[in-house]
């Protein structure tokens, strides 16, 4: 009887560190859970941050580009007033105006405008006109489908009294 109750007393005790050890395994696969729910988390978190550090860099790189283009888009423009010899600093000024106007209005980029205001002063707009060109040649440009540097091309021709190009697309000058 002895042994029996050693042995149902190892038994019981056994049992409890069975119990204790199952609780400790159960506990350390909650921990384990937990763990693995808070990386999955940050894993998540830092998936937006790269997601939001790539969108800064795109941002970035088209500012750049854009920049670029309008100072190239510039360069041009002074390299055509000096080829004219218009004086620069009137005609430059109102076509930096004139494209940041029509851009808020338009949404054309000013670096596009400006680009073809200088096909316009290579044709032989001055300060007094550009405005009225720059305009026709957005209207005729949204007007017929076509891009704004071939309708500043055909605005170009007619200023210098070439109206047949204007006539091959229906529109007669008087």
């Amino acid at each position: 009887t002895q042994n029996v109750n050693q042995n149902s007393g190892a038994l019981n005790r056994n049992a409890g560190a069975a119990r204790g050890a199952n609780a400790s395994v159960s506990d350390l696969t909650r921990g384990v859970l937990q763990g693995n729910l808070a990386f999955f988390t940050l894993r998540g978190t830092l998936i937006q941050v790269q997601r939001a550090f790539s969108d800064v860099r795109q941002a970035m790189v088209a500012a750049v580009s854009a920049a670029s283009e309008q100072q190239a888009a510039m360069a041009q423009v002074d390299q055509i007033l000096r080829n004219t010899g218009e004086t620069m600093s009137g005609l430059r000024e109102s076509i930096v105006d004139l494209s940041t106007k029509y851009q808020a209005l338009t949404g054309v980029g000013d670096e596009v405008i400006q680009k073809f205001q200088g096909q316009l002063v290579a044709f032989g707009a001055t300060t007094e006109t550009i405005d009225r060109l720059t305009k026709a040649t957005l209207d005729l440009s949204a007007g017929m489908g076509k891009d704004l540097n071939s309708a500043a091309l055909l605005i170009g021709k007619a200023l210098q009294g070439q109206f047949s190009t204007l006539s091959r697309y229906g529109i007669t000058v008087d």
